[in-house]
């Protein structure tokens, strides 16, 4: 059974339009709304708009083997190594990807080969709950999905929405598997649909806030202010981080609303931040006391204090070190929501 492309639209999760054109798939986590505010007012990082990050697609059916084809685009100033994850009734069963796990030493440095990419993976043949996670560096276009010896395929929706909102570390870099970033493993953890809103080198920036979705999400997460804190001085990021926040209580005055302040950096003693790194939590704080059922989220100590756990040995996670993230943020988050 070859997935037409109303049963492609119907299993995604994450995208905000499913579009079929020139015989692919393209799945977009940003409305054109924001993607024409990012070509207008932010154009160095409207490429990024276009990144799947978040992106699933998640059904139940009775096939023997998946088989998929995608078109990886070859884009600028990015990461160019990507892993598109696949998983059965809970369990990894494979990736497409364009590395080698041993050979990944300052990976992110590196060129990887883009293009065309297939692979097929064996089912349980019974009653399969699969589920795709796209990648979260590059743009993926789909060709096929062809299920062997299917009869059904049936959409699963999660029990939850959440809408997240951040920079790089939100966004998924460094993470070699896109299935191990911490927002698609909170996403996971909460049985959540997530759209993710992130962009990397990102910082509070309030006219995305002022945006509202069609997504109607449960849980609203923000996790800026380690670019902001270098780039920007403190009257500005404080006007920005208010005025963000007040934005997203405004669109969704129902939802819970999280910000994560930043986490650990190991150049967090740099002269040219605004202040000390570690008053940032309680500027943001500060900040969050004047809006109306804000929960603030200590990050300093989410992931430990150890190089070892950051891809870059500085500011981005690698996948043991977002792990570490996403279950101290779910251990947290515990303590300030319903979840």
């Amino acid at each position: 059974m070859k997935l037409s492309f109303d049963q492609i639209k119907k299993i995604t999760l994450g995208a905000e339009r499913v579009i079929e054109q020139d015989n692919l798939i393209n799945f977009f986590r940003f409305s054109e709304q924001e993607e024409q505010l990012y070509s207008n007012l932010r154009p160095q990082f409207a490429y990024k708009t276009l990144h799947t990050a978040g992106v699933t697609m998640c059904f139940e059916t009775d096939a023997t083997a998946i088989k998929i084809d995608i078109d990886v685009v070859k884009d600028i100033k990015t990461s160019t190594y990507f892993s598109l994850d696949i998983f059965s009734n809970g369990l990894y069963i494979g990736s497409i990807k364009n590395f080698n796990d041993d050979d990944m030493s300052s990976y992110d440095l590196r060129s990887f080969p883009l293009g065309e990419y297939h692979g097929e993976f064996t089912l349980a043949g019974t009653k399969n709950v699969v589920k795709i996670v796209l990648p979260w560096s590059v743009v993926t276009r789909l060709k096929s999905i062809e299920l062997e010896n299917a009869s059904f395929v049936d959409p699963i929706k999660c029990r939850k929405r959440l809408l997240a909102y951040g920079d790089s570390i939100t966004h998924g870099f460094h993470s070699m598997y896109a299935s191990n970033t911490y927002a698609t493993r909170l996403a996971n953890a909460l049985d959540a649909t997530i759209m993710n809103k992130a962009i990397g080198a990102e910082v509070y920036f309030p006219e995305l806030a002022q945006i509202k979705s069609e997504f109607d999400p449960d849980i609203v997460t923000v996790a800026y202010g380690t670019n902001d804190w270098v780039s920007v001085d403190k009257k500005t990021f404080v006007g920005n981080c208010h005025r963000f926040l007040e934005n997203i209580r405004n669109n969704y005055p129902h939802a819970e609303i999280v910000v994560i302040t930043p986490i650990w950096r190991a150049d967090n003693e740099r002269t040219d931040g605004f202040s000390n790194f570690y008053e940032i939590d309680d500027i943001i704080r500060d900040i969050s006391k004047n809006i109306e059922n804000i929960h603030v989220v200590t990050g300093i100590d989410l992931v430990p204090h150890d190089k070892k756990l950051f891809g870059d040995l500085r500011i981005h996670p690698d996948d043991n070190g977002f792990e570490y993230y996403a279950n101290s943020l779910l251990r947290k988050l515990s303590k300030e929501i319903s979840i």
